[in-house]
């Protein structure tokens, strides 16, 4: 079992169901977000089961004292799960929009893997660091495309940096669930659009993220659907496939 886990982007949505469900494990925990509040609830909440350490940070702008930390500590579950969406056409969100979200959502966690595998690699660990990205990364994907494109990323990274650290006994997991009944519809869209009707909950995404560690697994499709989607869209003509996804998504 682990001796400890960071999780990313703790304070909401999934991150806060990975916590819940490592802590049932008795994993000690390091959780990280920007909602200072949030983050102190959970862990006084929290703590009544295992240990639990906060660290307030922003992935954007503020990503030294997690590095620090991973450099410190070196622990051995590391969860980058932190991520944000603002639907609609790439022109109409200002270009810094889009750059950070290239920022968060790929040029973070990658740091903060090599920053760890180099950690658990100097102080002789095996671990496990997984990358939670999304099926969106494996589509042509209008009105999200910073968004994929940054997934498409850390997607392709895991997969490469997986088969480098093997032999470390150090994995690179990617889990790429599909939609999520969590808050991050509604943040994508300025509170326009829910997809929770149709969305797993986040309890079965962290435990099938769960399962994924334990087996070791380096690639997790959640959504039978979307993974058929994704590789079918190789075949079926564009045009059938932005039908859908933009029925999917119309903003």
């Amino acid at each position: 079992m682990f001796n400890q886990a960071l999780i990313t982007g703790a304070t909401s949505g999934l991150g806060e169901a990975l916590a819940r469900r490592l802590a049932q494990e008795k994993i000690p925990l390091v959780l990280t977000g920007r909602n200072q509040d949030r983050l102190a609830a959970l862990a006084q909440e929290l703590r009544r089961i295992v240990p639990v350490a906060t660290i307030a940070a922003d992935l954007a702008a503020e990503r030294e004292k997690l590095i620090y930390f991973l450099q410190t500590e070196a622990p051995d579950l590391v969860i980058n799960n932190a991520g944000f969406c603002f639907y609609g056409e790439a022109l109409s969100h200002p270009t810094s929009i889009q750059l950070e979200t290239l920022e968060v959502n790929a040029i973070a966690p990658i740091e903060l893997t090599l920053e760890a595998a180099k950690a658990l690699k100097i102080a002789g660990k095996s671990g496990v660091i997984l990358n939670v990205s999304s099926l969106a990364g494996e589509l042509v994907f209008p009105t999200m495309a910073a968004y994929a494109a940054a997934k498409a990323c850390l997607t392709s990274f895991s997969q490469s940096f997986d088969e480098e650290m093997r032999r470390s006994s150090i994995r690179i997991l990617s889990a790429l669930p599909g939609q999520i009944q969590t808050e991050f519809s509604q943040r994508a869209s300025n509170q326009k659009k829910d997809h929770s009707s149709k969305a797993m909950t986040k309890e079965y995404a962290a435990e099938k993220i769960w399962r994924q560690i334990l087996k070791r697994k380096q690639v997790e499709r959640f959504n039978a659907l979307y993974a058929w989607a994704a590789k079918l869209s190789r075949y079926l003509p564009r045009s059938w496939v932005l039908k859908s996804i933009r029925r999917d998504n119309p903003l």
